[in-house]
């Protein structure tokens, strides 16, 4: 499977290895600046997730 990014500039979905958008033809100055925050970002969410689930266990266990 592909990864895939978007261009911060124009939104557009690009391969993960792509160094210029290819919809705005604008190149990523900080591609590895934008990376890292993606990752940080996904962290993020998988994090909330992880609290969101074991929330759940805890007020099914109360309530079962």
């Amino acid at each position: 499977m592909v990864s895939t990014v978007h261009c911060p500039h124009c939104g557009s979905e690009l391969s993960a290895e792509s160094d210029t958008c290819s919809a705005c033809g604008k190149s990523f100055d900080s591609h590895a600046e934008y990376k890292q925050e993606l990752i940080e970002r996904s962290n993020r969410y998988l994090a909330f997730a992880a609290l969101a689930l074991i929330l759940i266990v805890v007020v099914a266990y109360f309530f079962w």
